[in-house]
């Protein structure tokens, strides 16, 4: 079995929307097995997509279109997949009554368009919204299953009824799970040499890099075919194993673990408390640990200073230091590792300072600095040729590695 999704929508060719549905259709249809061949999205233009529809009816088993189904001229997909599947447009009554019973008092007479599907179809009701789908079959046996754009009314409906309809239409028994170990600190090609001969010999399950470029981060995605999740679960245990031996350290979590997570947790675990002084990066730092860290007593307080005086004031950085390195230099950075650790009487102080035009280069980079017992202090630098705006994630996620490698030194001790 092989699916293809058609997108409709005028308003998501110009980007003015951003199609989250079709991401959202692929991982539900890989989740029971379905290789998803194609994907392509369309206009309301009646010409288009037909065409489209066309090509994807003669070469796929599942078609799943979303969006044009609603009550207005330009709604099309109804139209125009009767006209590809050589149907005429059928009036439901008793979809229309239930449009009728959503609308209440908004109702109009155009929305009884929304009533009509191909002949032969089966109703796919739409408990949640307006627009009612439906399954189409095709004449080489497979389906045009359509759906609403809007992305909560489409979920409701695939979790609900589209995917447990697959599973008996085309008696689906396997599927398909997959178990994503989240690494930093390694890069894809180093990652990919460490695991090559993985990759090349596991069948199932299988091994897949997806590298991360804005968080820093490679993730490393097992995938099993089997008949339920726990039998899967159990072909990718061993698997993610030799994947961790070879790693090591810099796979900090898996699946939905997020990297600042994984640095508070290990905050936790050591019972340390931990105060983040910044300069020159809006508190992006401060953001991203405090988040995960919300209303908890090891998160002390975040620092944002970008002024010398305010450096002097809040961290008790020396003027002298100031005066002769500047407020981004790892001297300084060291500094305020130092003050916010004491001001705040933390286990750690956690420092960054950055500019977009590190020393008058082309490169937005950081000095980071983590103050630890007895005055020692663990040195990091970001630089990169990028904006600000791209970097200051990067630099948070360098300032959250120096916490979670400390952490790692310390246990390999």
């Amino acid at each position: 079995m092989h699916a293809e999704i058609v997108v409709v929508g005028t308003e998501l060719l110009l980007g003015q929307i951003i199609d989250t549905n079709g991401a959202y259709l692929a991982q539900q249809l890989a989740s029971i097995g379905i290789d998803l061949y194609y994907k392509s999205t369309v206009g309301d233009n009646r010409g288009r997509m037909i065409e489209t529809l066309k090509r994807a009816v003669d070469r796929s088993d599942i078609i799943i279109t979303t969006g044009g189904i609603g009550p207005t001229l330009d709604d099309l997909t109804r139209e125009t997949v009767a006209e590809v599947l050589g149907a005429e447009l059928e009036l439901h009554p008793n979809l229309l009554e239930q449009i009728k019973g959503m609308m209440g008092s908004r109702y109009t007479d155009n929305n009884a368009r929304q009533a009509h599907i191909p002949a032969g179809a089966l109703p796919l009701e739409n408990p949640v919204g307006t627009a009612p789908g439906y399954f189409a079959p095709t004449p080489r046996g497979g389906v045009v299953i359509s759906l609403p754009g809007v992305p909560g009314e489409l979920r409701y409906l695939v979790e609900n009824t589209v995917i447990p309809h697959l599973k008996e239409r085309f008696r689906i028994e396997a599927m398909i799970t997959s178990r994503t170990l989240k690494c930093m600190g390694l890069s894809e090609s180093y990652i990919d040499e460490q695991l090559d001969d993985l990759i090349k010999t596991s069948n199932n399950p299988t091994i897949g890099l997806l590298a991360q470029m804005q968080l820093g981060e490679i993730h490393v995605r097992l995938t099993a075919k089997a008949a339920n999740a726990e039998a899967a679960g159990k072909l990718i245990d061993p698997l993610e194993h030799q994947v961790r031996s070879r790693l090591g350290k810099a796979v900090f979590g898996t699946d939905e673990v997020e990297y600042e997570q994984a640095v508070a947790d290990l905050l936790k675990q050591h019972n340390c408390t931990i105060a983040v002084a910044e300069s020159g990066l809006s508190g992006g730092v401060g953001h991203q640990l405090g988040s995960a860290l919300a209303g908890d007593p090891h998160f002390a307080a975040a620092v944002t200073a970008h002024l010398p005086a305010a450096l002097e004031h809040l961290l008790d950085v020396p003027e002298e230091l100031l005066n002769r390195y500047g407020t981004v230099s790892p001297e300084v950075a060291v500094a305020m590792a130092h003050g916010v650790r004491k001001r705040n009487g933390t286990d750690l102080g956690l420092a960054v300072t950055g500019a977009e035009r590190l020393n008058g280069s082309d490169e937005t980079g950081a000095f980071i600095a983590l103050a630890h017992g007895d005055g020692a202090v663990t040195e990091g630098e970001y630089r990169r040729v990028s904006s600000m705006r791209f970097a200051r994630q990067r630099i948070g996620r360098a300032s959250l590695q120096l916490v979670y490698e400390h952490f790692v030194a310390s246990i390999q001790r």
